[in-house]
């Protein structure tokens, strides 16, 4: 993420791999610097966002609404998890955890690629 302010506007840009978001407070800076960006680069507007990196944009009349619950039903589905019953904590708040004591998993790579998903929450859009 790269931020440009001075004393009138704010620019970000938002830069994964060979995707970019521009966005900012004042669309004539917005405009100037993506017209300076496009004689470098071969570049492409796709309109609005509405999908990145695992996050749905939901444009409203005075905001935008940000959500990740595509990414999660799709890691759900992915794991098998979906008709698990959702709780509020989940682990057992009786239970103890101990590195000796326990069943080793017989391959733990599901779970680790599980657990990664969650840590990058990144997810390919196809």
């Amino acid at each position: 993420m790269f931020v440009y302010h001075d004393h009138s506007s704010v620019m970000i840009l938002l830069l994964y791999v060979d995707d970019i978001i521009p966005t900012g407070s004042n669309s004539s800076h917005l405009l100037a610097f993506l017209r300076t960006l496009g004689a470098e680069f071969d570049i492409k507007d796709l309109g609005r966002l509405h999908y990145f990196l695992g996050v749905v944009v939901h444009y409203h009349l005075t905001s935008i609404h940000l959500t990740q619950n595509k990414y999660t039903v799709d890691l759900l589905k992915v794991n098998n998890l979906l008709d698990c019953k959702p709780v509020s904590i989940p682990i057992t708040s009786k239970g103890t955890l101990s590195r000796t004591h326990g069943t080793v998993l017989a391959d733990p790579t599901p779970y680790q690629q599980m657990v990664g998903a969650l840590q990058i929450s990144h997810h390919d859009s196809s």
